[in-house]
């Protein structure tokens, strides 16, 4: 290779990298014999090359110290200990060594079980954590998957593993108001207000507005009744909803009362903002708008629902491409008769049969799209819980992303679900755990073939080969043009890309700098 190649990797969006989010797959763990190790690599200047050498693997492995050991070497660099810190200290200790795609755990122990440098070699098991609710009703909570394999779910189970959420992340519940004395939100509850009567109490005299927070926050493992989405989120009640005396079994709310309850929830920290709500005017209301605006112009998150009046389509805010608006799905994951559509919808969750608390500290099965949003609304208080510094549109695309499209039970698909996005389902029905493996993506392969070609891979969602989320962007600097390429390839838990010069008719050897971004298509 004649000339020297510069490459600058950014990933998803060019938010900043992330640390690694280990998989059991992607690496065994190797402890050395140190008084055979230690010979051959002390004069060594690249140590744990000259041991991949010798261990005769041929491909992008890669050798790693555990985060024991690094902090170990921190410790002694804070003391002042010059020693040698590779040599006589890790070595003690056992080593992460990275796989090659194509190389399974299982192939590479078989390979290396018999060599003299190691005292052993193995897989790194994943176990499970004991984030699964013990709450005495959680199995009614079907949509969160209380009742696996009953329904289609929104795959929490699995997306409590990685997180159950944070006290840092700020949701604001623009409601009916809160019933903030019930032990679901026990040290969760910030101050709020109500806009209905222009006080700082925004009790619930409805239900709604506890419901919506039960199915978003409500805590868990505190032996009452079931769990939210999220479980450590705080909770800001904002009451813009009061009940309908036409019709005291729903709320109702103006325009204006939403606007103010959103200033309130920016000027008063929430990250998240959740209006299960919504109206038909014939006028576009500038005054909400703008709030909406000015709430994600800072940073806010904002999730509103479709509606439940297919036949007026969808409602105002949702109907506004800003907003991330939300359908409903029913048992078999097919759309809700009721759940308003149209090509402003986002995604969807479940909506019928929703259990959750209310009022007085009731069990109720809820139903309508108003149960749906709060569903989203937690999974993107989860996702900031570990990417707080993502915005409205990122978010937007890491829900979308992870989706699951065409997913109704066999015998029950729906004709009008069809790939990709539709006016029914748009990108497909929530899937927490998809999501935020998509906020935790890294590029892990990075490396350059024999004739040159450049090969970069990363780990994906299960649904990445259905939903094919990511792109690859390349420029000669980062002031020209962006480039889209295209043949990425999705395998099982993995995407796969080659820059072999096809893309821009100059093969990367003949190069002097070549940049290369990916990212998560916007939705």
């Amino acid at each position: 290779m004649k000339n020297i190649i510069f490459f600058l990797l950014i990933f998803l969006l060019s938010f900043n990298l992330i640390a690694q989010y280990e998989r059991a797959n992607s690496h065994v763990l190797i402890k050395f014999r140190k008084n055979i190790i230690y010979p051959l690599v002390k004069n060594e200047k690249k140590p744990y090359e000259r041991i991949i050498k010798s261990l005769n693997l041929k491909g992008n492995y890669l050798l790693r110290k555990n985060a024991f050991a690094e902090w170990k070497s921190k410790r002694r660099n804070l003391k002042g200990d010059t020693s040698d810190q590779l040599l006589d200290v890790d070595f003690d200790d056992f080593f992460y060594l990275n796989l090659p795609p194509g190389i399974t755990p299982e192939k590479c122990i078989a390979r290396l079980k018999n060599s003299p440098l190691i005292e052993y070699i193995e897989t790194d098991p994943v176990g499970w954590g004991g984030a699964v609710p013990t709450d005495p009703k959680y199995s009614d909570q079907w949509y969160i998957g209380g009742a696996i394999p009953v329904g289609k779910h929104i795959n929490t189970r699995l997306a409590w593993d990685i997180t159950t959420g944070s006290s840092n992340v700020v949701v604001a519940v623009l409601d009916s108001g809160l019933d903030s004395n019930n032990v679901e939100f026990t040290g969760r509850v910030l101050a709020g207000y109500d806009f209905a009567n222009m006080d700082n109490d925004p009790a619930d005299d409805h239900g709604h507005g506890t419901a919506v927070a039960s199915v978003l926050g409500a805590s868990a493992m505190n032996a009452n009744f079931g769990a939210g989405v999220d479980w450590h989120c705080k909770i800001m009640p904002v009451k813009v909803l009061e009940p309908d005396p036409g019709d005291p079994k729903k709320t109702r709310g103006n325009y204006s009362w939403w606007a103010q309850g959103i200033y309130w929830a920016i000027t008063n920290g929430a990250k998240v903002i959740n209006l299960s709500a919504g109206g038909w005017s014939s006028d576009t209301n500038n005054t909400l708008r703008n709030a909406i605006n000015s709430a994600i112009s800072n940073g806010c998150i904002f999730v509103t629902i479709t509606h439940n009046n297919p036949g007026w389509g969808i409602s105002y805010p949702g109907i506004l491409p800003e907003s991330i608006t939300v359908g409903g799905t029913d048992e078999m994951g097919s759309n809700c008769a009721f759940s308003a559509y149209g090509p402003a919808i986002d995604l969807v969750a479940p909506a019928t049969n929703i259990f959750t608390l209310s009022t007085g500290n009731t069990w109720t099965a809820w139903w309508g799209t108003s149960l749906a949003a709060p569903q989203v609304a937690g999974a993107a208080s989860l996702i900031c819980a570990i990417r707080p510094d993502l915005n409205q549109y990122q978010i937007k695309s890491l829900l979308c992303g992870g989706a699951n499209d065409r997913d109704q039970k066999t015998g029950y698909a729906d004709p009008k679900d069809t790939p990709g996005f539709d006016n029914y389902y748009g990108w497909g029905r929530l899937n927490v755990y998809n999501s935020l493996l998509l906020a935790l993506t890294e590029v892990d392969t990075f490396c350059q073939t024999n004739n040159g070609d450049i090969k970069i891979s990363w780990q994906t969602p299960p649904n990445a080969t259905n939903n094919k989320p990511f792109k690859v962007e390349i420029s000669s600097s980062t002031s020209s043009l962006w480039i889209t390429a295209t043949g990425i390839v999705y395998s099982a838990g993995r995407a796969l890309w080659v820059d072999d010069g096809t893309e821009t008719g100059v093969h990367p050897t003949n190069v002097t700098m070549r940049i290369y971004r990916i990212k998560i298509k916007s939705y």
